[in-house]
C-alpha cells in the first residue's frame, strides 16, 4: 500500500501493502477516495508511479509494515518519504533500522521500544530531526522517563512530541530538564500525557528558564480525575510566529485551549492582543495565568478597540484575579460576548459581575457555567438582567437554582427588555421553580431561543411549559435535549408541540423513537409552518419508524435543515425506506442540508438517494460519514455527487 495525505505535519498518512490510498478535504466535511489494489512489493514502482502522478503537491507520510519493507526502501532512496510512521507493535527496532534513506519525522506508534542504542544509531545516519513518539498510555511509567530523556539528550532534534505516557513527578522532572538543556530544540510537546499537578509545576518551573527553547513557552494541561492531570500541547510562541506570519488585517480568531501559560508566554499573547487592530474572538477556555499576568491579560482585553468575545471558562482564576478580568470588561470599549465560570460567588464577587454587566458599553452575551449563587448574589444578577438595555444571550450553564432564586431569575427574565436568547443547560430545578420559569418565559418580551438541555420536567411542569411557549408566540428555537425526568412523557411533547405554531427551529435530543411517536412528530411538525431546521440528535430511530422520517421531510413545508440517527438492530436501511427518503428529498423544495447516521446502504438503496440528491437542486451538504455501504456504493455514490454541481459538501460513508 501506498497512502498519502495533506498535513503529514500532524503525523497523519502513511504508506503499507497493496493500496493506492488518497484522501484531502476533511475541513470541508467532504473528500474523496480512489483504490488501486496492488500485489505488493512486486507492484511498488508501478504504486509509486500512480501515488506520484496523482499527488505530488502531497507531504510523503508513509507506514512501514513488514509486508512493504522494499516498497518503503524505494521510497526512501528516491527522496519520497517526508515522514516515516511506525508501529511498534508490527515492526520492531530490528525491521526500522534495516532501512536506509532520509527520514525527516519518525513517528513511533505504541508498544515497547527496545534497543534504544541500535535506533539512536539509526536515527543518527538516517538525520531525523522530528520525532513524535504516541504510547496511547500503554507505556510502564517507570520506562517510560529514562527512554524519552535518552531520545532528547543524544540526537540533535529540532521537534519532539511524547504522547500518551503516564508520568512520574520524577520522570517529568527529567525529561524537562532534557528538553530544556538540547541545544538543537526548538519545540517541545507533552500531549495527552499523564501527571500528577505537582509534574505540571515542576514542568512550568523548568521551562521558564528554557531561553534556548523558544517553541515551549506554553505548555497545555486539562484535568483529569482527582490530582492527575492530562498534558495537552499548546506553545503561545508559536501561535503568535504563525499569527504573525499571517496577514495581520485577516486574523480575527485566535483560540488556546487547555494551557499552563508561563510569564513569557502571556508577554506574547498580551503583545499580540495589543498590536491587532482586527482580533474579533479570543478563546482561552482551561487556560492557568500567574497573578501577574492575569493583570496584564485584563490591560490588554481593556484596551483593545477591535475585540467582540473572550472565553474563559475553566480557566482557574482566584477571586481576586476574577475581579481584575471583570474590572477589565466592564471598561473595554467594544467587547459584547464574556464567557466565564465564576469562582467566586460571595456577595461581592457577585456584585462585581452584575456591575460588569450592567455597565460595560457593548456587552450583549453573557455565558456563567458551575454557578452557585447565594441570596443577595442572586439579587444582585437579577436586578443587573432586569436592566441591562443591550443584553441579548443569557447562558447559565450547569447552575443550580432553589425556589427562591428561580423566581428572582423568572422575574428578570420576564422583565428584561432585550434578551433574545436564554440557556439553562444542566440547570437543576424543583417542579415549583419549573412552573415559576415558564411563566418568565411566557411572559419575556423579546425572547427568540431557550436551551433547556438535560433540564428536568415532570409531566405537570412540562405542560405548563407547552403552555409558555404558546402564550409567549415570540419563541423561535427550542432545544429540549433529553429533558424527561418521567418515563413515558414523550407524547405529551410532541402534542403541545402542535401548539408551538412560531417555531423555526427545534433540537430533539435522546429520544427514542418507535414508529407511533414519530408518527405523532410528523402530525405535530405540520402544525409548524415556519419549521426550518430540525434536529433528532442523538435519538434512536427505530426501523419501523423510518417511513415516518420521510413522512417528515416530505410534511414541514419550509425545512432547511434535517438530521437524523438510525438505531437498526442489523444496521441495514430496508431499500423500501430508502426509497421513500428519496421521494420526500425530491419533493422537498427547501431542504439544504441533511444529515442521516446509524445505517447501512444496499447498492440498490445508495443508487435510489444519489439520483435524489442529484434531482434535489436546493441541497447544498449532504453527510452520511456515520453510515456504512459497500465499495460499489460508495463509488455510484461518489459518481453521482461528482455531477451535483449544487452541493458545497459532502462527507461520505465509512
Amino acid at each position: 500500500e501506498v497512502r498519502s495525505e495533506q498535513g503529514a505535519e500532524s503525523g497523519g498518512g502513511g504508506g503499507g501493502g497493496g493500496e493506492v490510498r488518497s484522501e484531502q478535504g476533511a475541513e470541508s466535511g467532504g473528500g474523496g477516495r480512489s483504490n488501486k489494489a496492488g500485489a505488493g512489493d512486486s507492484d511498488a514502482w508501478a504504486a509509486f508511479q500512480s501515488w506520484q502522478a496523482g499527488a505530488t503537491e502531497m507531504r510523503g507520510c508513509w507506514t512501514l509494515r513488514k509486508e512493504n519493507v522494499l516498497g518503503v526502501q524505494l521510497g526512501l532512496s528516491l527522496g519520497l518519504v517526508e515522514a516515516l510512521r511506525v508501529g511498534l507493535e508490527i515492526c520492531g527496532v530490528e525491521v526500522v533500522t534495516a532501512l536506509r534513506g532520509p527520514v525527516h519525522h519518525l513517528i513511533l506508534k505504541g508498544g515497547r521500544l527496545t534497543k534504544v542504542p541500535d535506533l539512536l544509531e539509526w536515527m543518527r545516519l538516517c538525520e531525523v530531526r522530528r520525532l513524535t513518539w504516541d504510547n496511547n498510555l500503554e507505556q510502564d511509567e517507570v520506562d517510560a522517563a529514562p527512554i524519552c530523556t535518552t531520545l532528547v539528550e543524544q540526537l540533535e532534534l529540532e521537534f519532539v512530541s511524547f504522547q500518551g505516557f503516564r508520568l512520574t513527578d520524577a520522570g517529568i522532572e527529567k525529561i524537562a530538564a532534557a528538553a530544556c538543556g538540547a541545544a538543537s530544540l526548538q519545540d517541545f510537546q507533552l500531549d495527552g500525557c499523564e501527571c500528577s499537578r505537582a509534574g505540571v509545576e515542576k514542568l512550568g518551573e523548568a521551562l521558564q528558564g528554557a531561553s534556548s527553547l523558544p517553541g515551549a513557552d506554553v505548555i497545555g494541561f486539562q484535568p483529569c480525575k482527582g490530582a492527575v492531570v492530562r498534558l495537552d500541547h499548546v506553545t503561545t510562541e508559536q501561535a503568535v510566529k504563525h499569527l504573525k506570519a499571517l496577514n495581520n488585517e485577516e486574523v480575527e480568531n485566535v483560540r488556546i485551549h487547555n494551557c499552563f501559560v508561563t510569564n513569557t508566554g502571556a508577554d506574547k499573547l498580551v503583545g499580540f492582543i495589543k498590536e491587532s487592530q482586527t482580533l474579533r474572538r479570543l478563546d482561552l477556555a482551561g487556560c492557568l495565568f500567574f497573578t501577574r499576568d492575569v493583570n496584564k491579560l485584563a490591560e490588554a482585553i481593556r484596551q483593545s478597540s477591535s475585540l467582540q468575545s473572550v472565553d474563559l471558562r475553566a480557566s482557574f482564576f482566584t477571586a481576586f484575579d476574577m475581579a481584575t478580568i471583570l474590572e477589565a470588561i466592564r471598561n473595554a470599549p467594544s467587547l459584547q460576548t464574556i464567557v466565564v465560570e465564576v469562582c467566586d460567588t460571595s456577595d461581592s464577587g457577585m456584585e462585581r459581575l452584575s456591575e460588569a454587566i450592567l455597565h460595560a458599553a457593548s456587552l450583549e452575551s453573557v455565558a456563567l457555567h458551575g454557578c452557585k449563587f447565594p441570596d443577595s448574589g442572586m439579587c444582585k444578577l437579577a436586578e443587573a438582567i432586569r436592566h441591562a438595555a443591550g443584553l441579548r444571550s443569557l447562558d447559565l450553564h450547569d447552575c443550580h437554582f432553589d425556589d427562591d432564586r428561580a423566581q428572582q431569575l423568572a422575574g428578570a427574565i420576564k422583565e428584561a427588555p432585550a434578551l433574545q436568547s436564554f440557556g439553562l443547560h444542566n440547570c437543576r430545578f424543583s417542579d415549583a421553580g419549573m412552573r415559576q420559569l415558564s411563566a418568565g418565559v411566557a411572559q419575556a418580551p423579546a425572547l427568540r431561543s431557550i436551551d433547556l438541555h438535560e433540564c428536568r420536567f415532570s409531566k405537570q411542569t412540562l405542560a405548563g411549559f407547552l403552555n409558555a411557549i404558546r402564550i409567549s408566540g415570540s419563541l423561535k428555537s427550542i432545544d429540549l435535549g433529553g429533558v424527561f425526568g418521567e418515563p413515558n412523557s414523550l407524547p405529551d411533547l410532541l402534542k403541545g408541540l402542535q401548539h408551538a405554531s412560531s417555531l423555526e427551529e427545534l433540537v430533539l435530543q435522546d429520544f427514542q423513537f418507535l414508529a407511533d411517536r414519530l408518527e405523532m412528530l410528523a402530525v405535530s411538525l405540520r402544525q409548524i409552518p415556519g419549521l426550518k431546521n430540525l434536529i433528532l440528535a442523538h435519538c434512536d430511530v427505530a426501523v419501523g419508524a423510518v417511513d415516518s422520517v420521510a413522512s417528515i421531510l416530505a410534511g414541514a413545508r419550509r425545512l432547511e435543515s434535517f438530521a437524523v440517527r438510525f438505531n437498526l438492530a442489523d444496521g441495514d436501511l430496508p431499500d423500501g425506506s430508502v426509497l421513500s427518503l428519496a421521494a420526500a428529498l425530491r419533493r422537498s423544495k427547501t431542504l439544504r442540508r441533511l444529515r442521516i447516521a446509524g445505517c447501512d446502504f444496499s447498492e440498490r438503496g445508495i443508487q435510489k438517494l444519489s439520483e435524489a440528491i442529484q434531482d434535489a437542486s436546493q441541497l447544498r451538504h449532504v453527510d452520511f460519514r456515520l453510515c456504512g455501504c459497500s465499495k460499489a456504493g460508495k463509488e455510484i455514490l461518489a459518481k453521482a455527487i461528482r455531477s451535483a454541481d449544487h452541493l458545497h459538501s459532502v462527507a461520505l460513508p465509512c
